[in-house]
């Protein structure tokens, strides 16, 4: 910022110098007599031409064309450096709020679109080119024309008010005039854009049954609805942002013949008139397009008012405060009493204020090394008490200890790094079968060993095998090329290469037949001992060895039953 604002004084003075120049430039080209000249601009024109050996005449004009091709270098600098800083603030600002998003409460996702969450981050390029980078140029063009403008005084005050005041005036009342149609299409450009991506969303996400049911025209009118006013909006934007530029042009035309026709019925005629009028015409010439400017940097800005706004409120979002990095305490002092690893009293939870309990007054306590089963229909809470204790959602009433610590915001992430989790519906990334399993490690850092056993556990080793690329195997998009077999044992491989304390698995296993789940399930039972796993199934065979089974029903526990695995912990 410090170099854009240098280049920028340094650049007006520029521009100021190449007008001033041409004052006396003129004069001498139309009274070729030095005497014309200040004393101290003829006694330097003069060394200047004997240095060169040229004629006075000669050296002002290559004196001229060097001030000019300097301005034009400085000006070009500029730009260059305004636009390199926009362009790194807007990488600040993008980095910023997918920050922002990603450090959001799982609540947050829960409540927003994905396709809304998708356009912000999108909003930070309207907050960039459409706000910053015309702010920017306003900030270049007004000090240039305000320069100028000052330039102009000096040489005619009265010329250069009439011009600045006729030259302004059409501006400042043209954009009176489209402010209010500039914000209205700006709205309409930040609506459409959340509507558009997720028309997009929907149509690849939804590509079987869109290829199966023929049904592509409803997906492509939905986002043609969206596409088509905001490119009509946009057009009308241009064209309200360029426009008043013919109109001033032609105004200014008409004012120098006007000028040109006062100036020569002043004292000393046409001779006096060339160079002022010269110096006021360059004058006009630099200073209507940064007038251009600063009505396009305004207007520009105006329209893209509303998805600017969108942008900010998202570097708006609160980040959560700093948590402890370390890991609870695996036990209370040795003083006390052993306490379970996870104690549940009198959870309660709602979705909302005005919605209805979800989970009601859930009491659970649970020991290192204990295998648990959770069943219930569709809706009884089981996925949601699975939420609560993996500290995706906080209780609505009642708390939760973890080695008999209250869990709180400040150690939650303690707790979740002890946490292994595989879903029933597995998201993969395009990428290779081993980054998938060691979802957010940097590649290099895969530690094979490691990742090799969990490939074994999850009985993955047999597809890794057949594969041309083995572990190196691209997967495509949400591993568009396995089966929901194999993407459910990379979920399961992904959760044993993190090696957790708890491991949870909420229907895990649906898409395994009979044998491989057998297996699977073999090595998740010869695991660590002092392993938590929970399991949520609905087939039977899946929660056999559990050591406690829970039926849920309409948030609460109902019923609970021993399994055959005698020696897991007991509640």
């Amino acid at each position: 910022m410090l170099m854009v604002l240098l280049l920028m004084v340094v650049g007006a003075a520029a521009e100021l110098f190449t007008m001033g120049a041409i004052l006396p430039f003129l004069a001498l080209l139309t009274q070729p007599d030095r005497a014309a000249l200040p004393p101290v601009a003829a006694r330097a024109l003069q060394g200047v031409a004997g240095w060169w050996g040229v004629t006075p005449l000669l050296a002002a004009s290559g004196l001229f064309a060097v001030l000019a091709a300097a301005a034009a270098v400085l000006r070009l600098l500029l730009t260059w450096a305004s636009s390199r800083f926009v362009f790194a603030v807007g990488a600040d600002l993008g980095e910023e709020v997918y920050r922002r998003i990603l450090q959001q409460p799982y609540s947050y996702h829960l409540q927003h679109n994905s396709s809304e969450t998708l356009a912000g981050v999108g909003k930070v390029s309207i907050l960039v080119m459409g706000f910053l980078a015309p702010a920017m140029q306003l900030l270049i063009a007004s000090v240039m024309a305000v320069v100028l403008l000052v330039g102009m005084l000096l040489v005619n005050v009265q010329v250069a008010l009439m011009a600045g005041l006729t030259f302004g005036g059409m501006y400042f009342f043209i954009n009176r005039w489209a402010k209010r149609q500039l914000h209205r299409n700006g709205q309409v450009i930040a609506v459409a854009e959340a509507q558009k991506i997720k028309a997009l969303q929907e149509g690849v996400g939804a590509i079987r049954d869109v290829i199966l049911d023929g049904n592509h025209q409803v997906y492509v009118a939905a986002f043609a609805g969206s596409d088509r006013p905001q490119r009509t909006a946009q057009a009308l934007n241009n064209v309200l942002a360029s426009a008043p530029k013919y109109v001033v042009e032609s105004a200014g035309m008409v004012l120098i013949v006007f000028l040109a026709y006062y100036l020569t019925q002043q004292a000393g005629g046409a001779a006096q008139a060339v160079p002022v009028l010269g110096a006021l015409a360059l004058g006009a010439q630099r200073v209507l397009p940064h007038m251009q400017n600063i009505y396009n940097a305004v207007a520009y800005m105006q329209g893209n008012q509303s998805g600017a706004a969108d942008a900010i409120a998202l570097l708006q979002l609160p980040v959560p405060a700093a948590q402890n990095a370390g890991r609870l305490a695996m036990q209370k002092p040795e003083a006390t009493p052993k306490a379970p690893l996870l104690d549940l009293q009198g959870i309660f939870f709602s979705y909302g204020h005005n919605l209805p309990a979800v989970l009601k007054g859930v009491d659970l306590q649970i020991t290192r090394g204990q295998r648990i089963g959770f069943v219930g229909a569709t809706g009884s809470g089981k996925s949601t008490l699975i939420d609560l204790i993996m500290g995706l959602l906080s209780p609505t009433a009642g708390k939760m200890l973890v080695d008999g610590i209250e869990l709180t915001a400040a150690n939650m992430q303690a707790w979740q790094k002890r946490i292994a989790h595989v879903p029933q519906a597995i998201f993969l990334t395009d990428s290779s079968i081993a980054e998938n399993i060691a979802l957010g490690i940097a590649k290099e850092a895969i530690d094979m060993p490691r990742l090799w056993a969990a490939v074994d556990q999850a009985q993955l080793r047999d597809v890794v095998n057949q594969l041309p690329q083995g572990l190196d195997t691209r997967v495509g998009e949400r591993g568009v090329q396995l089966s929901g077999g194999q993407r459910q044992r990379i979920g399961i491989a992904r959760a044993l290469y993190k090696n957790a304390d708890v491991l949870i698995l909420d229907e895990a296993t649906s898409a395994l037949d009979s044998d491989t789940e057998s297996k699977v399930m073999d090595a998740i039972y010869s695991l660590n001992p002092e392993m938590v796993v929970l399991m949520i199934a609905h087939r039977t065979s899946t929660l056999a060895r559990c050591g406690m089974i829970y039926k849920m029903a309409a948030g609460r526990m109902i019923q609970q039953e021993a399994g055959e695995d005698k020696n897991a912990g007991k509640t």
